[in-house]
């Protein structure tokens, strides 16, 4: 996230580290687009505001993740089911594995879910004018594991620490009945790897330790910010990288909080074009000026949540409506589902959206920021604002677009 100097004005456009970003507000002008949202994101609280959820919630994401624990996690299971006697000389090694295998998920689980149930899910107030967003109570960053895959130095030093630890202990079981008889032969063999492996091991270990004692003093409660719609910096972002498919191109909106509320205060929401981001603004956008009265008052009624098809409720009404539509392939699906644990991934995304999320949401300062205003109180949109917004809508119906000349020249007015 940029920090406030480096931030876009509406309508702005620069290619920074090959990120190519184009800025939607502050100052949020109409872009003229029909506003739809097809984000897993975005939803609507009981009480009909417009919510962003920090949960996407795909369940076909959900399924690739636990399946991907579940079949490493079966893969180490049966190893140690079937250890013998060949396998001894090596048990250092895969026990070092199995170690840090559980402890990266333990940490990722435990670190996410305890997210989720701090922070609140990003909420819109049209009454105030007002976007909630959350921050740390300290200006210290999160706490995050070191990046050790990303970090050369970090990685190699773990390399050497594994394979000289590991070495070394694997020698002195191979030799242990040796050298208890005092035939001291090849101990070098068990010296040398663990004289180069322990310096590295300290120095591995070290951005470890730091993580733990800053998580041990970390406060998890996050502190809520109303932070005024107009003043919200907004922006699409894209960058074009390489995974081992091929090239792949990464796409978002992001929503960043002034200078004055912290930093790096904001989140960022996936789009998969520059459309739909324009669009996904204009939902947001429309429901900020007509939703007062009520999200029936704007194009975000349309979203579809009752269903809530992330659920094990939904889940099982997909199972009804297979089973009536294409019965000679549902027991095929079903057993698909139930072998890629499909009723996990929906239990699992409700525990997160429906218990994690509503417990952040039950807090009594959300509650109260949650509430509704007498209508004498509600905020009404800045004169400038309004005036931007008529003239642009002026030029819409002339056939100009939001990218055009005429268009840029009107927003470069009011920025």
């Amino acid at each position: 996230m940029q920090s406030d100097s480096s931030l876009l004005k509406c309508g702005e456009t620069t290619t920074s580290n090959q990120v190519e970003r184009l800025g939607l507000s502050p100052l949020p002008i109409t872009t003229g687009r029909k506003p739809i949202a097809v984000s897993q994101f975005i939803t609507t609280t009981e009480s009909g505001l417009l919510k962003i959820r920090l949960v996407n919630a795909d369940v076909h994401l959900t399924q690739m993740f636990l399946v991907q624990f579940s079949i490493m996690s079966s893969m180490i299971v049966l190893f140690w089911l079937n250890v013998g006697e060949t396998w001894i000389a090596a048990l250092p090694i895969f026990g070092f594995g199995t170690l840090c295998f559980f402890t990266m998920y333990y940490i990722s689980f435990k670190d996410n879910n305890q997210a989720l149930a701090n922070s609140p899910p990003i909420l819109l107030h049209p009454q105030k004018q007002q976007i909630l967003l959350a921050k740390s109570p300290s200006e210290l960053p999160i706490p995050t594991p070191p990046a050790v895959i990303e970090d050369n130095k970090l990685m190699l030093l773990t390399i050497v620490a594994f394979s000289g630890l590991s070495s070394s202990l694997t020698f002195l079981i191979m030799d242990f009945d040796k050298f208890n008889n005092g035939n001291f032969d090849g101990l070098s063999s068990v010296i040398i790897p663990l004289t180069l492996g322990s310096p590295c091991a300290l120095f591995a270990l070290k951005p470890w330790l730091t993580y733990f004692k800053a998580r041990r003093h970390y406060n998890g409660n996050q502190v809520i910010l109303g932070v005024p719609w107009e003043s919200l910096s907004i922006e699409y972002q894209r960058h074009d990288g390489m995974n081992q498919w091929g090239t792949i191109s990464l796409q978002n909106i992001t929503f960043t909080a002034p200078a004055e509320y912290g930093n790096n205060v904001g989140f960022s929401l996936p789009v998969y074009s520059k459309e739909e981001a324009l669009s996904l603004f204009e939902l947001i956008r429309d429901y900020m000026e007509n939703g007062a009265e009520g999200i029936e008052h704007t194009a975000a009624n349309n979203i579809k949540t009752s269903s809530a098809s992330y659920s094990r409720a939904g889940y099982r009404c997909l199972i009804l409506k297979r089973m009536r539509k294409t019965p000679l392939i549902y027991p095929f699906w079903r057993l698909l589902n139930i072998v890629t644990l499909r009723y996990v991934s929906h239990w699992y995304l409700e525990y997160q959206i429906d218990t994690l999320q509503q417990k952040a949401l039950d807090r009594d300062d959300v509650k109260a920021w949650l509430a509704p205003l007498p209508k004498e109180q509600w905020v009404a949109q800045s004169a400038e604002l309004t005036r931007a917004n008529t003239q642009a809508r002026a030029l819409y119906k002339t056939g100009v677009r939001w990218e055009d000349e005429a268009m840029q020249r009107l927003i470069k007015q009011y920025t």
